[in-house]
């Protein structure tokens, strides 16, 4: 693999698993759900032009409160993360 600069956003598409970048991508979903233990998460799903990962956002993560006032389907958002391939997918 080429070296990368951190810095610079890469392409959600072209990262390679257990990865660690950041990344423009789109909003194209986003579902409220509850845990069995009745705590709310949301399931986030960003994608560019061929790969689609999905993120959990759960009540404790610092990012809850943002994604649930002010994340809007539709939107990009540059994004930081490990991509990771798991048996529930990217």
């Amino acid at each position: 693999m080429a070296t990368q600069n951190k810095n610079l956003p890469q392409q959600l598409s072209e990262l390679e698993n257990g990865q660690t970048a950041s990344c423009f991508a789109l909003l194209s979903q986003l579902d409220q759900s509850k845990t069995r233990d009745g705590k709310p998460y949301y399931r986030a799903s960003f994608r560019d032009r061929q790969r689609e990962v999905v993120v959990m956002v759960w009540s404790d993560s610092p990012w809850f409160t943002q994604c649930e006032s002010s994340w809007e389907v539709g939107s990009f958002y540059r994004i930081t993360g490990k991509y990771e391939e798991t048996k529930f997918g990217p």
